[in-house]
């Protein structure tokens, strides 16, 4: 009868870790969704600047993020604006779709720490364009994430 409590308990521990790890892994991908999303409705239009978009964009990184991308952006402040400047460079920018797919996520053992791989296309359109004159990009983001007080942040982006 020991035994057979000894194995429930360590059966028990061990469905227990796989669930955190099914979480994590949710948490993460739920995040990299949202932060597409959310990309897209704060810059389009890119002339639109809503603080309330910025600050939630802004909002999915660390304070030390560092997106690398059309240049480098090390910091969580200022994320947003740093992102509609290099934007700007497209022209008059209207409207914008990113699509992501193909998502690969790895956790760290200790659950701290994660990557992340998402094949991404985006489609860019702006003022006075019509379908076929719209930019078109793909390829691929990296993402190195951390937990911190529970949730999980974005601390490096790359295309």
């Amino acid at each position: 009868m020991e035994a057979q409590a000894a194995d429930l308990r360590s059966e028990l521990a061990s469905l227990q870790k796989e669930i955190r790890l099914l979480r994590d892994e949710r948490d993460v991908a739920r995040l990299l969704n949202e932060y597409v999303y959310v990309h897209d409705q704060a810059f389009s239009p890119v002339a639109l600047e809503d603080e309330e978009l910025d600050r939630e964009f802004e909002g999915f990184f660390t304070e030390d993020g560092v997106v690398d991308a059309f240049g480098v952006h090390t910091s969580r402040q200022g994320k947003a604006d740093w992102v509609r400047s290099v934007l700007n460079g497209q022209g008059n920018i209207v409207g914008m779709q990113m699509v992501t797919s193909n998502t690969l996520i790895d956790l760290s053992a200790d659950g701290k720490t994660a990557s992340a791989r998402t094949s991404a296309i985006t489609t860019i359109a702006s003022e006075g364009q019509g379908p076929a004159q719209y930019l078109r990009a793909a390829g691929y983001y990296t993402y190195k994430l951390r937990k911190e007080n529970g949730e999980w942040k974005i601390s490096y982006l790359k295309w």
